[in-house]
């Protein structure tokens, strides 16, 4: 849950040391018995959505379409999500 949590900041400062924390974390994630198939792909769903909204942000910043406030959308979406997903997973093992 930690990983899935951190590999949204990890993907902010190294992209391969985040795609790698994503992809271990989600493999454990599947592989444990101790989550249900809806709060894993609710897992899936959080971490996943953190680089396809950095890679719309890449475009739309090569498209010189993004400033300051988007930036800061994507940075806070980064953090976030993954915390929110990691945050569920928690309190579904409680239940």
């Amino acid at each position: 849950m930690g990983l899935l949590a951190l590999a949204g900041l990890l993907a902010l400062f190294s992209p391969f040391l985040g795609t790698a924390a994503m992809i271990v974390g989600l493999a454990l994630l599947w592989a444990s018995p101790q989550w249900g198939s809806r709060h894993k792909v609710i897992g899936t769903v959080t971490c996943a959505a953190v680089p396809f909204v950095v890679v719309v942000g890449a475009l739309a910043l090569a498209g010189s379409r993004i400033g300051p406030v988007e930036l800061l959308l994507i940075a806070g979406f980064s953090l976030v999500v993954p915390v929110v997903g990691a945050v569920a997973l928690l309190r579904a093992v409680r239940r």
